[in-house]
C-alpha cells in the first residue's frame, strides 16, 4: 500500500497544475511486463492505466494538502480533540475487529488511519472557516445566520397550544417535550443558515423579524409526496434567540463553514488564489469541480 501510495503521488506530482482539456499524460515504455504468471503478462502500462483511474482524488489531496500548509493551517488542541473523538468512534464501530479491518484497508496503525481519513477532512474544515471569516460581510449577507430555538409538529391544536405555553413563559425545551411531535427540532439553541434545510416559509420568516424574541404565529408549511402526490402539513414556532451575528459570529461562521455549498467554493477560492489547475484529462475530469478556468 505504501509504495503504491509513493507511486500514485510521484505520478500526481509530475502534472504541471493548469487546466487544458485535452491533454492526456502517457509513459513511453507502457508495454514493458512488471509481472508474469504464467502467460499472463502485467505491464507497467496496465499499473499506469489504474493508477490514473484514481489520479483525481489523488492530485486534489496532494493539492491541498499544499494548500492547508500556505494558509498556515495546524492542528490545534481543539482539532487534535476531535481526531481522537472521531478515532474513538471508529473503533467502536469495528469492536473487536478493529485491527483486523484496517490492516485490510492497508492502514498499519492508528496514525495511519489518523492521517488518511482523519485528519483530512479537519483541515478541510478548517480551510473553509478560513474562508468563511476572510470573506464574512458577503457570506453572512447571502446565508444569514440566526441564532433560534425551533418548536415543529404535525398536529395543529398541538401547535396553537405550545405557542399559547411559549407566551406564558414556558421553557422552550419543556414546550417541545410536551407537544412537540417530532425529533428533527428539540428546542435546542442553534444557529441556523439558508443552507440548514428549513422550509422557506420557516427561514422566510425569520429573516423577516426584525428583533429577538417569538414569533407570534404558528407557520404551517405543506409537503407534496413525490410518489403518489399525497400532502401532508407540518406546524412550526420560532424563538429568535439572536438576530445580532456579532453575538455569536464564531458560530455563524462555523454553520456557514459546515455547509456543502461552502466544500466546493472555498476549494475553488484557494486553488485560484494559488493558481492551481490541472493539466491531465484524466485527472481534470476527475476534478473539474474545482478547477478556476
Amino acid at each position: 500500500m505504501k509504495k503504491q501510495m509513493i507511486l500514485v503521488s510521484s505520478i500526481a506530482l509530475a502534472f504541471t497544475l493548469s487546466a487544458c482539456s485535452d491533454a492526456t499524460a502517457n509513459i513511453s515504455d507502457g508495454s514493458e511486463a512488471l509481472v508474469t504468471v504464467g502467460s499472463e503478462k502485467v505491464t507497467k502500462g496496465d499499473i499506469y492505466d489504474a493508477l490514473k483511474s484514481n489520479i483525481g482524488n489523488a492530485t486534489l489531496t496532494l493539492v491541498k494538502n499544499e494548500v492547508y500548509k500556505k494558509e498556515g493551517i495546524e492542528v490545534t488542541d481543539e482539532m487534535q480533540k476531535l481526531a481522537d473523538s472521531k478515532l474513538k468512534t471508529i473503533k467502536e464501530q469495528f469492536g473487536e475487529n478493529y485491527e483486523a479491518q484496517i490492516k485490510q484497508y492497508g492502514y498499519e496503525n492508528d496514525q495511519a488511519v489518523m492521517d488518511a481519513l482523519i485528519m483530512p477532512s479537519i483541515y478541510q474544515t478548517e480551510l473553509q472557516k478560513k474562508y468563511v471569516t476572510e470573506n464574512k460581510d458577503k457570506l453572512f449577507d447571502s446565508y444569514h445566520p440566526l441564532k433560534a430555538q425551533i418548536f415543529q409538529a404535525s398536529d395543529e391544536t398541538k401547535a396553537k397550544n405550545a405557542l399559547s405555553a411559549l407566551k406564558d413563559g414556558k421553557d422552550f425545551k419543556e414546550v417541545v417535550k410536551e407537544f412537540g411531535t417530532t425529533t428533527s427540532y428539540d428546542g435546542s439553541e442553534k444557529v441556523y443558515t439558508s443552507q440548514s434545510g428549513l422550509p422557506t416559509e420557516v427561514f422566510s420568516s425569520m429573516t423577516a423579524a426584525e428583533k429577538d424574541g417569538l414569533i407570534d404565529k404558528v407557520i404551517s408549511v405543506t409537503t407534496t409526496s413525490s410518489t403518489d402526490g399525497s400532502s401532508s402539513v407540518s406546524y412550526y414556532i420560532v424563538k429568535l434567540t439572536s438576530i445580532d451575528t456579532s453575538k455569536y459570529e464564531d458560530e455563524a461562521i462555523k454553520a456557514i463553514a459546515e455547509t456543502n455549498a461552502i466544500a466546493t467554493e472555498a476549494t475553488k477560492y484557494y486553488f485560484k488564489k494559488y493558481d492551481m489547475t490541472i493539466y491531465d484529462i484524466d485527472a481534470y475530469n476527475s476534478m473539474k469541480d474545482y478547477i478556476v478556468q
